[in-house]
């Protein structure tokens, strides 16, 4: 069986990014937990909660409410994720070299189910089912 490689939809508010590095090449086999590929993510948006207080006037009298608001700011700053892989397979092709621009839901590689499978040369990327994965936020300390 083939399978697409795809940068999952996994959090909130980003579209893709830039692929940094792979950590597995074609021919190596992929298991449960095993790191794929870095991506540093355009933008993230942050929902952010904050409470103000609000006066209202109604006839003669004043009432004091609070009034809670919510804020999204986005942050300008990138983000690095490490897509790792959630099922076991192995890896064939890439298809987005380190520095190219990814989407989410988008095949980066494709991968099959046995080493000895081969991937035809017409195998279509967008038919291909997609191989389960997690997105994993890097500790900028790391």
């Amino acid at each position: 069986m083939i399978y697409g490689v795809v940068f999952p939809d996994q959090m909130a508010d980003h579209r893709g990014g830039t692929l940094i590095r792979w950590h597995k090449r074609p021919g190596d086999s992929i298991e449960f937990g095993d790191d794929l590929f870095d991506v540093e993510v355009d933008q993230i948006a942050v929902l952010q909660r904050t409470k103000r207080a609000t006066l209202i006037a109604r006839s003669s009298r004043k009432l004091r409410r609070l009034k809670n608001d919510y804020e999204e700011r986005t942050a300008k700053r990138s983000v690095a994720v490490t897509v790792s892989a959630a099922e076991p397979a192995h890896l064939r092709q890439i298809l987005t070299i380190e520095g190219g621009k990814v989407r989410v839901g988008e095949a980066v590689a494709l991968a099959t189910t046995s080493q000895l499978e081969a991937i035809p040369s017409d195998a279509d990327p967008l038919l291909a089912t997609p191989l389960r994965a997690v997105v994993n936020i890097l500790d900028p300390a790391e």
